[in-house]
């Protein structure tokens, strides 16, 4: 097995994490690692999703002939975009206080349960998850 170096704060900081959690600290690095590698994956799958939004926006701008909106860019959507209205309206952020929207049923469900500490968030984060498929496809 090979050897790592690591600066004195970051060694000080495992030691300090595996003490309290009374572990190894290679178990505390290993799960650092993953929730790493998961979180890579997540953004990677949410950059997806983005990616598929943007599509469909365009793809209405492009319709309603809205050149400065169909000319924005990812980076840009990343900051702008909003959502998709009840008519699946591409919406951004200039556009809140000047359509009305209806609460989304999903909103409701908000502060209800300790989605920390309960299963039911998988739940809902899985009904949410087919909501959208079905709602926008798996390739919009």
């Amino acid at each position: 097995m090979g050897q790592i170096t690591l600066p004195l704060d970051i060694i000080q900081k495992l030691n300090e994490i595996a003490r309290q959690e009374n572990r190894p600290v290679d178990e505390v690095m290993d799960e650092l690692l993953e929730n790493y590698a998961l979180q890579h994956e997540q953004d990677r799958q949410m950059r997806e999703f983005r990616a598929k939004l943007y599509k469909m926006a365009r793809e209405y701008w492009h319709k309603a002939g809205d050149q400065t909106r169909l000319a924005l860019t990812d980076a840009e959507l990343d900051e702008q975009f909003w959502l998709f209205d009840q008519d699946d309206i591409p919406r951004l952020n200039s556009d809140k206080g000047k359509v009305d929207v209806p609460p989304s049923p999903l909103e409701s469900l908000v502060g209800i349960f300790d989605f920390g500490t309960t299963d039911v968030a998988s739940q809902i984060d899985s009904w949410r998850e087919q909501h959208f498929k079905d709602r926008f496809g798996d390739n919009p």
